[in-house]
């Protein structure tokens, strides 16, 4: 069941199974809408042939941060989600279901930046699987991560997004694989991540990074380091003597053993490679003296370019919140991070880079400095506000 027709990719397949004497029946409509879901289930009314299992796998997306929110890009988000699995729950009473499976999905887990609609969606198909299950219905919920291939990940281009927070994608055959060996057990729910878990720590730092963490993970070696936790037979998530985040990111170490003289062309191409995975650019399309704005970033982008340079750069300052905008290209950028880092040696390092065209005061620094204290203070969500209305020139 979908809105729309089957693609060509989905009528080969359902071809490959009828060819196989498997019976399917499409139906066209919306499984937010409780008369589609009685239509397709009216459709498949065949006491020979009962239904005995639900795949609730609907979805939009609707990203945004939460003050640029409304409520009617919530519900275009929850719609799918929250009635079509209510539905499908509703309108199967009857049935002797054998599975009742839901897909949900990491961000009501870990959460997700620009997802709070997703996230809360989400969070009631997982609500809605423990319900189930204490009232002896069969229930799973899967909180996947990105899938390769296909998928709404796969159209909003997140997989390079999603590496840089330590995070890989699920290719289809594995999560399929995943899906089975999930059905077999007693689970009602389940996170699926690839993830390298010092990556994704350093990635959720300062009071952003959820205390969750640090009783389920911590970093290991680099030279052991896997894409997913390993389990323990209790089912604990495996521990290593190392604390999470004491070692220092990969691109500090490359700065520290690279020549004083190599140090900043390194470091701009590390802001390239970052800003190509915000704006979701190749590498090769992002000109070092373009301005960011003409090449996509918009406010949300900005706050995420800031924080991933934060966190990758182990800064003991918090970055501007203005960054993207007082330096407005890749080459700018660098340029205030070279000085930021004291990573040259005195007689290359060049003055304490301002913003474009300004010439700041002694007196006027501290000023900035006390004003860059205060926007410390504001959360990312006041921050993408107060950049979205720069951007409009409000």
């Amino acid at each position: 069941m979908g809105r729309s027709n089957p693609s060509a990719a989905a009528q080969a397949a359902i071809d490959a199974l009828a060819a196989q004497g498997v019976r399917v029946t499409v139906v066209q409509g919306d499984v937010a809408n409780a008369a589609d879901v009685t239509r397709a289930l009216a459709a498949h009314a065949d006491p020979a042939r009962p239904v005995r299992g639900v795949i609730h796998a609907a979805g939009v997306l609707d990203d945004g941060a939460l003050t640029q929110q409304t409520w009617s890009r919530f519900t275009t988000v929850l719609a799918p989600k929250v009635l079509g699995a209510w539905h499908l729950h509703t309108q199967t009473q009857a049935l002797a279901l054998d599975f009742f499976i839901l897909y949900s999905s990491i961000a009501s887990l870990i959460g997700s930046r620009g997802q709070t609609n997703h996230a809360a969606a989400n969070s009631f198909l997982d609500a809605l699987a423990h319900m189930r299950r204490a009232a002896g219905q069969p229930a799973l919920s899967i909180n996947w991560g990105a899938w390769s291939e296909v998928g709404a990940a796969v159209a909003n281009d997140v997989a390079a997004r999603v590496a840089a927070e330590g995070m890989g994608t699920i290719a289809p055959a594995e999560g399929m694989q995943l899906v089975e060996a999930l059905l077999h057990s007693e689970r009602v729910q389940a996170g699926v991540l690839p993830v390298e878990w010092p990556r994704l720590l350093r990635h959720l730092v300062g009071e952003n990074q959820p205390s969750f963490f640090a009783e389920v993970a911590t970093q290991r070696p680099a030279a052991r380091r896997h894409t997913h936790a390993p389990v323990a037979p209790n089912g604990a998530v495996e521990a290593q003597a190392v604390a999470a985040g004491n070692a220092p990111p990969d691109i500090i170490q490359r700065l520290l053993q690279a020549p004083p003289q190599r140090r900043a062309a390194l470091l701009l191409e590390h802001v390239r490679a970052i800003t190509g995975r915000v704006l979701a650019l190749p590498v090769a399309r992002i000109d070092d003296e373009a301005p960011l704005n003409a090449l996509g970033l918009d406010s949300l982008m900005a706050v995420e370019l800031r924080n991933l340079l934060g966190a990758e750069l182990a800064i003991k300052r918090r970055l501007p919140a203005t960054l993207a905008f007082d330096y407005p290209n890749v080459a700018a950028i660098t340029g205030y991070l070279v000085t930021q880092l004291d990573l040259l040696p005195p007689a290359a390092a060049p003055e304490a880079a301002q913003p474009p065209g300004n010439t700041v005061s002694p007196s006027a620094g501290r000023d900035m400095n006390s004003m860059l204290d205060s926007l410390e203070d504001l959360s990312d969500e006041e921050v993408e506000r107060l950049l979205a209305q720069k951007m409009t020139g409000d």
